[in-house]
């Protein structure tokens, strides 16, 4: 068999040609590209010691986990009868491995055949082509987050570059010349958004930004501002100190990208609070001057949204913080989009306290000293948590928690998320009686990816109602992996590369890792 055209495996590989470059460019290729490389699909084996649902994820680089590698390309290389060369069970693999241009990122042997019986063997598993893509699909959230793209967090320095990065694409979560979405302003990048049509202006209320000065006040007389005027807040380029908690009532506030910094210099008081009807803040960074030690307070937390209706927090980034990232308190109809979180001593984004009915989408949670994300009711709460939707997130090197947990929660929808790294349970829909969280019930937790999570399952539930659903698999999974000549050992999660990255205070012996913040 002739090798095949590009239309099969090139074409398919072309798609994600800018992977290995925007990863270098993060100061962390290495690491992504063995990310990238774990993504390659692969399913879990069931354990049947384990109260889970192991057919709702692909999920790979588990406990007993068995790979596959590329299945897609490689059964439709089978397709084709040979005509010449290599014979009609090796062709197709031979073929693949010639036209693959990243056969140095996934091994030489990645794509070697081992003779007819092994060839028989995949062209067994035409089956899950379609499984495949799904997993190529996450793939492409991830690499469109990181790069910028398509909804993703183009500007971000630590994932873009120190000038913003790749410019993002027009797309349904991105549009050029919109301050609320990835890719506003002329240059279509993050980092380049100038003021917002009829807005106010931070420093004509004394705001200095040199990083020095402490802006507490400044800031706080322009907030009110932005409330009393009914018009937006710019908060241009520059590094604001804050040593107490800001309050954002009912008002809109959007920076210039990164090169717009929110510092606080008291870990215990560094929340931005959004509070109100229709507050929102866009488009900046926050940092925390220190963070030596973990808080559960809730101005703690580097964005709190606290007894708020219809609140937005878009297009951060967000490094470090005593508590959470951002965190939902008794709140209502939020959006939580398009964030870059890093290195925060407890759950990257929570919501807690009978929050209701608020959306998490499009998120990237890296390295939180606990959970990446949750929805947690505990018995002395009020009101249970509720009708939340976990949709495109992608959770990474978490080496402390779990990936998303929904304890004590109830009719939670997670759906296409993706998971790397976690140290515990992957996904859980569980309640947690060492943390005394109220009952878990009706989730909908499906078409989500879940790799490389070496201490537990990748979903474990045990809710009442509701379902666990997603790809089936089928096929000889540990005879395909020594066809192919892969080891799925686990790629360890770093926790080294964020300066300002606190471990949590648990060991995650309790219940894989959970505990209240």
């Amino acid at each position: 068999m002739s090798p095949k055209s590009p239309g099969s495996a090139s074409s398919f590989l072309s798609k994600y040609e800018d992977f290995p470059e925007v990863m270098e460019r993060a100061g962390h290729g290495t690491h992504c590209a063995d990310v990238w490389s774990a993504l390659r699909p692969q399913w879990r084996v069931p354990n049947p010691s384990h109260k889970e649902a192991p057919m709702s994820v692909r999920s790979v680089g588990n406990n007993n986990a068995a790979p596959l590698s590329f299945v897609q390309e490689i059964t439709k290389a089978t397709e084709t009868p040979a005509t010449s060369g290599p014979s009609a069970a090796t062709g197709g693999a031979r073929a693949l491995q010639e036209s693959n241009p990243y056969q140095s990122m996934f091994g030489q042997d990645s794509f070697e055949s081992s003779g007819t019986g092994g060839m028989e063997a995949i062209g067994g598993l035409q089956d899950l082509a379609t499984q495949v893509t799904q997993l190529v699909d996450a793939m492409t959230q991830l690499t469109n987050l990181l790069s910028g793209g398509e909804g993703g967090v183009g500007g971000v320095p630590e994932l873009g570059g120190a000038t913003g990065g790749a410019p993002a694409a027009a797309g349904p979560q991105a549009s050029a010349g919109s301050t609320s979405s990835p890719g506003a302003g002329a240059a279509g990048k993050k980092g380049e958004v100038g003021p917002p049509p009829g807005s106010i202006n931070a420093k004509d209320y004394g705001v200095v930004g040199d990083g020095k000065t402490d802006d507490q006040a400044a800031l706080q007389k322009a907030f009110d501002a932005a409330k009393a005027t009914g018009k937006p807040l710019y908060l241009g380029p520059g590094t604001y100190n804050h040593s107490g908690v800001l309050t954002l009532d009912g008002a809109s506030l959007v920076g210039n990208g990164d090169k717009t910094v929110l510092k606080a210099t008291n870990p215990d008081q560094g929340a931005i609070k959004l509070t109100g009807d229709g507050a929102s803040i866009s488009n900046m960074k926050t940092e925390f001057a220190s963070a030596p030690s973990r808080s559960s307070m809730p101005d703690a937390a580097a964005v709190l949204v606290q007894n708020a209706s219809g609140a937005s927090v878009s297009n951060m980034t967000i490094q470090g913080a005593a508590s959470n990232g951002v965190r939902l308190d008794n709140s209502t109809g939020a959006t939580v989009s398009n964030n870059l979180v890093v290195g925060t001593n407890a759950d990257g984004i929570a919501l807690m306290n009978g929050s209701s009915s608020n959306t998490v989408k499009n998120n990237v949670v890296s390295q939180a000293g606990d959970d990446s994300y949750s929805d947690n009711s505990y018995n002395g709460d009020a009101k249970q948590d509720g009708g939340n939707t976990f949709e495109n997130n992608v959770s990474m090197d978490n080496a402390y928690g779990r990936g998303i947990v929904l304890a004590g929660s109830k009719n939670d929808k997670v759906i296409g998320n993706t998971v790397s790294g976690s140290k515990w349970i992957g996904i859980s829909g569980d309640s947690d009686p060492n943390s005394g969280t109220m009952a878990s019930s009706g989730h909908d937790i499906k078409g989500n990816t879940v790799i490389n999570n070496p201490n537990g399952p990748a979903v474990q539930y045990s809710m009442a109602g509701g379902g666990v659903d997603g790809t089936k698999t089928s096929g000889s999974l540990p005879d395909l992996a020594s066809v192919l000549g892969w080891d799925p050992g686990a790629i360890p999660a770093r926790t080294s590369f964020n300066p300002v990255y606190q471990p949590g205070t648990g060991s995650g012996a309790n219940n894989s890792g959970g505990n209240r913040s």
